[in-house]
């Protein structure tokens, strides 16, 4: 009896809902939430007065690199499976440019553009 009182209120507490499993970053919608959410902080850097370039955005761009395989684990079969290349050849495009000192305003339109690519995604899920 206090067993399945136990289970039922784990049930509750973390909930039944499928759909939370659309976030996790094994996810198509969570890995692209989370490319998202590194390209935000990419921008706040990319933006400061201070921005020297590369080193400072490197692991963001690890960290893309890194949810990019989930995604293209998570979206293999799907219409959605073409669109990792897309971002991936973005995401190295940017790291081109940091590493080779490009003018800060085409890095910020690289990342623009990789935004775009993010959010034109998520509007198709």
């Amino acid at each position: 009896m206090h067993r399945a009182r136990f289970v039922l209120l784990l049930a509750a507490i973390l909930g039944c809902d499928s759909s939370r499993s659309n976030e996790m970053p094994g996810s198509i919608k969570g890995s692209l939430n989370s490319i998202e959410g590194l390209l935000e902080d990419m921008s706040r850097t990319m933006n400061a007065p201070g921005y020297r370039g590369a080193s400072e955005i490197r692991s963001d761009i690890d960290n893309i690199e890194t949810y990019l395989l989930y995604y293209d684990k998570s979206a293999a079969g799907t219409p959605f499976a073409k669109d990792g290349a897309e971002i991936r050849q973005k995401a190295s495009a940017l790291r081109e440019l940091a590493n080779s000192r490009a003018p800060v305003d085409k890095q910020r339109q690289a990342l623009k553009d990789l935004q775009a690519t993010i959010e034109g995604i998520k509007a198709r899920l």
